[in-house]
């Protein structure tokens, strides 16, 4: 995987390099260990790999784990964002 160093250098470019840097950016602020990536798509040992909290799981998992996630939250009365769309996230079959 490339570094934000790496990709700051003008003779390396990759194509979508800024789906990268905007990670690389939500790691500096929050640290992985307050970064959940849920999926049905990808494997826990793939997941495993993208500076991440990995979470592999069925569609009704996701869901029941990320409102657990919430509830707590909010009984805590801390801060979380959920993104169900975007760079940050991976695609999700609607077969």
């Amino acid at each position: 995987m490339h570094s934000i160093r790496d990709i700051s250098e003008r003779e390396l470019f990759i194509k979508d390099q800024w789906q990268v840097q905007i990670h690389v950016r939500a790691l500096r602020k929050l640290g992985e260990e307050h970064i959940h990536f849920f999926t049905s798509g990808i494997g826990q040992d793939e997941l495993g790999s993208l500076s991440v909290n990995p979470h592999a799981l069925n569609e009704k998992e996701i869901q029941q784990k990320v409102q657990l996630m919430i509830d707590k939250c909010v009984a805590d009365k801390g801060v979380i964002a959920v993104l169900p769309e975007g760079p940050y996230c991976s695609p999700i079959s609607s077969e």
